[in-house]
């Protein structure tokens, strides 16, 4: 994979001292409404400290020859974060189903779009974005399995500004679980350090939420989520955490579907089939 730019692209970059959100949309032909079989676009967002971008997608058509899911030697926009100065390409996409907003996991993304497939179907995409900060903010995962599909996540990393119970009293930032879209009694609001943390739900459905104030700043937190197709019988155990004690309940994995997930003061809301 040839480094972003290389051949010769075009660079906008979109900075936050300057704008806070717009619209990006490759340049058409006025005959055709089409763009340029050989088109390199590159858009480049410049954040300030905490702030995060999001990229949210009203059109998009890139179609491809190999399927819905395999873009292969066709126009593609190709997603990168900014990592200590180079550029880490995080996902390819293609096709005609709009894509879920992107995030990225800190103040700069890049991305590229690479035409050369000659489709009189291609007419791009357009996308709005933004530049986010982390006051004041409520991140959503909602997960949705099949119908005899559960939830398991594993927390790998948790780090939630806040002071137990998590309540508004303490002013904490906070990670809520339920097995509805409202709230469930069931499991504890969780804020503070927890280690090798592991929540399941009793069903298809899951909701996880986060929710950040203007007081407090920690680094978020990463799970590895499985979808599992037969229940297994768990077994409890107690694990020691940076702020006491947290039962939590071990069982293995059947699903065939992995993924990491991570959220960090993020404001984005993401359905994960």
């Amino acid at each position: 994979m040839e480094a972003p730019g290389a051949g010769g692209c075009n660079r906008v970059v979109f900075s936050s001292n300057r704008i806070r959100n717009g619209s990006i949309a490759p340049s058409h032909s006025k005959h055709s409404g089409l763009f340029p079989s050989s088109l390199c676009q590159l858009y480049e967002f410049v954040g300030d400290g905490a702030e995060r971008v999001q990229i949210i997608f009203s059109e998009f058509r890139l179609p491809s020859q190999l399927g819905p899911t395999e873009c292969g030697d066709t126009d593609i926009l190709m997603v990168y974060y900014i990592v200590n100065e180079r550029e880490e390409l995080v996902e390819t996409l293609c096709g005609d189903t709009l894509p879920k907003p992107i995030l990225s996991d800190g103040p700069r993304l890049l991305l590229e779009l690479r035409s050369s497939y000659n489709n009189t179907e291609n007419k791009g995409f357009t996308g709005d974005f933004f530049f986010l900060t982390s006051a004041n903010i409520i991140c959503n995962y909602f997960f949705h399995g099949g119908p005899k599909d559960f939830v398991r996540l594993r927390f790998t990393y948790f780090d939630i500004e806040g002071i137990r119970p998590c309540d508004e009293d303490t002013a904490s930032d906070y990670v809520e679980f339920s097995n509805f879209v409202t709230r469930d009694r069931k499991y504890d609001i969780y804020c503070g350090k927890w280690r090798e943390l592991v929540v399941r739900s009793d069903g298809r459905f899951f909701r996880i939420t986060m929710t950040s104030n203007d007081r407090l700043d920690g680094t978020g937190f990463r799970a590895i989520y499985t979808f599992e197709t037969v229940p297994n019988e768990p077994t409890e155990r107690t694990e020691v955490a940076s702020i006491g004690k947290v039962t939590t309940t071990a069982a293995t994995s059947t699903a065939s579907r992995m993924c990491g997930l991570y959220c960090s003061n993020c404001s984005h809301f993401i359905v994960l089939y």
